[in-house]
């Protein structure tokens, strides 16, 4: 009878230094968000057909803010096309 071969015991090593982190919203170059800024614009006005002053809308709101459109709002972006009452 034969003895299975031997394996070394898997040994876990303490992290010294923290993964790197993949950039977030707040991390990214100003031309990064630029770009990313600039490509939701064009989906939202081109496939989306929305309209661009919703879109600027959108835009236009800080991170650190919500906006919330009204039913009226979301009527004249062509966001919905009714309302049900």
């Amino acid at each position: 009878m034969t003895t299975p071969p031997h394996r070394p015991r898997r040994t876990r090593a303490a992290v010294t230094e923290p993964p790197v982190q993949p950039e977030v919203a707040g991390q990214l170059s100003d031309n990064d968000m630029y770009e990313s800024n600039r490509d939701l614009r064009r989906f939202l006005l081109g496939f989306a057909r929305l309209t661009p002053a919703f879109v600027d809308r959108v835009i236009a709101t800080p991170p650190d803010e919500i906006w919330v459109p009204t039913p009226q709002e979301l009527l004249a972006g062509r966001v919905i096309n009714r309302v049900n009452r």
